[in-house]
């Protein structure tokens, strides 16, 4: 809508005042499509809102602006079973799911999502967070969370095939473990640190000239336990034959070789160019 406001209603919001003072639009003023979305917007901000809508009418030379702000749900009855990591009151109290308070949908889908990473993380890789709202009579939300932990999932192998050429110890080395919590025979698989090891594993392989070489990883699992397996092709050892400085030179090009740590002969590697 545009044109010359003659009134401005706000119905259902919690604080009438506050409302008003949100939509920044009075009798007389101007309004743009870009005023009502920022209206609107700011009206969401306040809180507590599930829906802001607006009608808007001719009345006489000017326009009616009516927003209605409709209040979130509140929660009904709320069931919680919990687990041994998380009990029943911690759930409630992370989803702030109390009979009676405002009912977030979005809030609840994060803290769910942030409460399965974290089961994970600590190596519950099977863990499930269900929880189902239901719209009652009376307009609250009734809901169940029902977690399911299962059992936690352990490394009992870590193993490398195809080496030849380097020392598994090398390799074993760049594994953080941090004291035998994660990655090491006992411990959980955590991905992220593992995926940092095989980047420090290729850098041993480029020290060593092995510039085709390859690491893949797989996994087994048998029941609550994983075994790791270091799949490593190692290729053959790439050597320097020969290397030229070429361009817009500022100095001799021996001037420049001097500089390289590289010299013919030598294993390749990409650290050592730079």
């Amino acid at each position: 809508p545009e044109g010359v406001v003659a009134r401005v209603d706000v119905d259902g919001a919690a604080d009438a005042a506050a409302a008003r003072a949100a939509v920044g639009i009075a009798a007389g003023d101007t309004v743009t499509a870009a005023k009502v979305q920022g209206a609107i917007r700011k009206l969401y901000a306040l809180g507590g809102a599930d829906d802001v809508r607006l009608l808007a009418r001719r009345e006489g030379q000017g326009l009616v602006l009516h927003f209605t702000v409709v209040k979130r749900p509140t929660f009904g009855e709320v069931v919680i079973h919990g687990g041994t990591l998380y009990d029943a009151p911690e759930l409630e109290k992370a989803l702030s799911a109390t009979a009676g308070a405002a009912y977030d949908p979005a809030a609840i889908v994060a803290t769910r999502g942030k409460l399965v990473d974290a089961l994970h993380e600590r190596g519950y890789a099977d863990a499930a967070l269900s929880i189902v709202g239901e719209r009652a009579q009376d307009g609250s939300v009734d809901l169940c969370v029902d977690l399911k932990e299962g059992h936690k999932i352990t490394l009992d192998a870590i193993t490398f095939q195809g080496l030849k050429k380097i020392k598994e110890s090398e390799l074993r080395a760049t594994i953080d473990t941090e004291s035998g919590r994660i990655n090491t025979t006992g411990g959980i698989l955590d991905q992220n640190k593992l995926d940092e090891a095989i980047s420090k594993m290729a850098e041993i392989f480029d020290a060593q000239g092995l510039a085709k070489g390859r690491i893949s990883t797989k996994t087994t699992r048998n029941g609550d336990k994983v075994s790791l397996l270091f799949d490593v092709e190692e290729g053959p050892v790439v050597r320097v034959r020969r290397y030229e400085v070429k361009g817009e030179l500022v100095a001799d090009a021996g001037a420049y070789k001097k500089l390289l740590s590289l010299k013919a002969k030598d294993p390749f590697s990409r650290a050592k160019l730079v």
